[in-house]
């Protein structure tokens, strides 16, 4: 029987979902309280749940699709990852 590949399409969208959340993290955060004027985030929030949901819906596959990675799955993954370590401010 063949083995059929997984890809990293959980992974992708469980880091992307993360990205999401931080930028809206950040938003609430940027001056310096969280208030009521920061509402319009909830709304924010609201509009991205396709793809907060996508990222948690399959996150329990994502260490089999490591597990099965190649080096172009690993590239895109890496990608999405120092993308998501530059929002949060870590130099790489």
């Amino acid at each position: 029987m063949e083995m059929k590949e997984m890809g990293v399409k959980e992974s992708l969208e469980a880091l992307e979902a993360l990205r999401l959340l931080v930028l809206d993290v950040k938003k609430v955060l940027a001056d310096g309280k969280i208030s009521t004027a920061d509402i319009g985030v909830v709304f924010d929030v609201l509009n991205q749940m396709p793809a907060l949901n996508a990222g948690i819906k399959g996150v329990e596959l994502v260490p089999a699709e490591i597990k099965d990675i190649d080096a172009q799955e690993a590239e895109l993954l890496v990608k999405k990852a120092l993308e998501l370590a530059a929002l949060v401010g870590v130099k790489v």
